[in-house]
């Protein structure tokens, strides 16, 4: 049957813990009522009736010992010892029914059906029309597939007492077990005829379940019907729910069983479980909003925040509330501070919001062993270079390069580093490493050719890049890096600019790629199409000072001095290289005059001045 059986076997217990059987007195009440006799009765002078006597007391202390040891054990869950100390109270108590039901339910919850029913059968000669015994006899019979006799015992209990709904209950189940359809759904019927009947809901529940089972097409109105009236009687009755949502979907399609979820929980109040299937659905769908809502349903109740949390926190990241993500992750990093995912994804956030520290903190803290170990050494990579601390970088880099050697970016990365930490020759020794392990590839080759390049060594340098073209022909990067060469060097402009152009054709999204095509265009004094190109790559990579002074000297060029003297300015701020910063300055300067000259005014241009007087005016402009 479909789950009848082990709602049989819950209702069975709960039924059984509120039974009319009266335990045995303990102890020390035995004691209490021997005790309470006069003192002033003297003993008996038959020492056999004194015999007698003391041997009852006795053994009724005996019992009352041992049974309340076994129901000591059977809270514990020790079931075994539970059943050795009933069956010494069996021996000296053989025709107690309590004994002999608590011998049955005991080997049954330790899963020894056969010797449960032996017990049960005991209990059942003694009296046999107590309903709990009746009813874990049924049990019994019925998870051993002994259904003519469980079918016979719930009969014969509905036959002593009709207005009991129970045994109606248990007998439909046994029925549907047996896939005697028209049987069970009667008595399911029957059931919800019951008035005040506290497991009605049931009813309506597992005679759906039947009636789909008998015929699933022809059945599905009826069905759905008995299952709105079971949430009727119990509208967080979550398998009802399930069951009714599976058949919408069947019927009406995915979306709309969502919906049905969605518009029950409005109308009935929020429900976990039910929270768990939306949350899921909403961020399978992407519409986190609605995620976020069903998250926040789940949290309280949750055995599991930490998944919750961490959900939650990372819708907030995708929504950009970082200020709430991190309260998120910093309530994880307490619950559970060995997480290694907690602090990637807490320093992957403390880096979004610039609190650097922090962020190299938790990367720093994430173990060698972990699935975030990777990614983590690669944003402190990162991040190290983006503050021009690249040196620090090289320790955690060369770790992850020893866990990793089959991968080609992890070379790359060392290499980097080096190169960041301007220590050029211990690059081209982990790019010439990685070049014996890693033969035919075009990478190593265009970051060989780099590091020449900042050796000064321009022939290595090109050497380098056209391998890396001969490997790989459409090799951006390496295109680019050769035509921007050519140009720097002022040779040979039509091969770098076919260089670039190809380039361009590869990746129009490049902002240094972008940068060069114009540079081309400046070089051959087609200014507006210079500055058309420069502007794009500008807006692309505003942080890059080379693109920014390139479109500072278009701007020049242009007469457009206004916007060539706030440019360089830009510049400045952005360069490093003191070089490059001396000859950004000097721009600047002539930039500043051209600028100030533009604004002398057309009365006075037109006179002829002195020197002195343009000087003078010069310095008042730049006041």
């Amino acid at each position: 049957m479909f789950k009848a059986q082990k709602n049989l076997v819950i209702i069975t217990f709960s039924l059984i813990s509120g039974c009319g059987l009266k335990p045995f007195p303990y102890f020390d009440a035995a004691m209490n009522d021997h005790n309470r006799a006069p003192s002033s009765v003297a003993l008996p002078k038959d020492e056999n009736v004194k015999t007698i006597t003391t041997d009852k007391v006795y053994n009724q202390s005996r019992i009352d010992y041992l049974f309340m040891i076994s129901e000591l054990s059977a809270l514990e869950g020790q079931s075994i010892e539970s059943v050795s100390k009933l069956e010494e109270v069996a021996e000296l108590e053989p025709s107690s029914v309590v004994v002999l039901y608590r011998l049955a339910m005991e080997n049954y919850r330790a899963g020894k059906n056969k010797i449960a029913i032996e017990w049960v059968e005991k209990a059942l000669a003694i009296n046999p029309n107590k309903k709990d015994i009746n009813i874990l006899a049924a049990s019994l019979y019925s998870s051993g597939k002994q259904y003519a006799k469980a079918e016979k015992i719930y009969k014969k209990l509905i036959l002593l007492d009709k207005t009991d709904p129970d045994a109606y209950l248990y007998l439909a189940a046994v029925y549907s077990e047996q896939k005697k359809y028209d049987l069970a759904i009667r008595n399911f019927d029957l059931l919800t005829r019951f008035p005040d009947y506290e497991q009605k809901h049931l009813a309506y529940y597992y005679g759906a379940r039947t009636k789909f089972e008998k015929n699933r097409v022809h059945y599905f109105s009826q069905v759905k019907s008995d299952l709105k009236k079971c949430l009727i009687e119990k509208p967080d009755y979550l398998e009802a729910i399930q069951f009714l949502g599976q058949l919408i979907e069947k019927t009406e399609g995915k979306k709309k069983v969502f919906q049905f979820y969605a518009d029950y929980q409005k109308k009935n109040g929020p429900i976990p479980r039910m929270a768990e299937v939306l949350s899921q659905y909403y961020l399978e769908t992407a519409d986190y909003d609605k995620a976020f809502e069903q998250l926040e349903i789940i949290e309280p109740s949750t055995q599991d925040p930490i998944q919750v949390k961490l959900k939650m926190a990372l819708i907030l990241i995708d929504k950009k509330m970082y200020d709430k993500a991190l309260i998120r992750l910093e309530e994880l990093s307490v619950l559970v501070p060995e997480s290694d995912k907690v602090k990637f994804y807490l320093g992957s956030l403390y880096q979004e919001t610039n609190q650097n520290d922090k962020a190299l903190k938790a990367y720093s803290q994430i173990l060698e062993s972990s699935k975030h170990f990777e990614d983590s050494v690669k944003n402190m990579a990162h991040l190290y270079r983006e503050l021009n601390q690249s040196e620090k970088a090289i320790e955690p880099v060369k770790k992850l390069l020893a866990l990793k050697p089959d991968l080609l970016l992890n070379h790359i990365l060392l290499a980097q580093v080096f190169d960041d930490a301007k220590k050029y020759d211990e690059s081209l020794t982990v790019l010439a490493l990685a070049q014996v392990k890693f033969p035919k590839e075009a990478q190593i080759e265009y970051y060989l050719g780099t590091i020449y390049d900042k050796k000064n060594n321009k022939a290595q340098m090109f050497d380098h890049m056209y391998k890396a073209i001969a490997l790989d022909a459409n090799f951006a990067l390496a295109l680019n890096y050769v035509a921007y060469s050519l140009l720097e060097m002022k040779k040979d402009l039509s091969q770098a600019e076919a260089l670039a152009l190809k380039a361009y054709s590869i990746d129009k999204n490049d902002p240094y790629i972008i940068d060069t095509i114009g540079w081309i265009y400046f070089q051959k004094a087609e200014y507006s199409k210079a500055a058309e190109y420069l502007e794009k790559a500008h807006e692309a990579m505003p942080q890059a000072a080379v693109i920014a002074e390139h479109l500072g000297d278009v701007y020049i060029k242009l007469n457009q001095y206004n916007k060539a003297y706030d440019i360089y300015r830009k510049a400045m701020s952005l360069e490093t290289d003191p070089d490059k910063l001396k000859q950004i300055t000097i721009k600047l300067s002539e930039a500043k005059i051209e600028q100030a000259s533009q604004r002398i005014p057309a009365a006075i241009t037109a006179r002829k001045l002195d020197p002195e007087a343009v000087s003078d005016l010069n310095k008042d402009e730049s006041k």
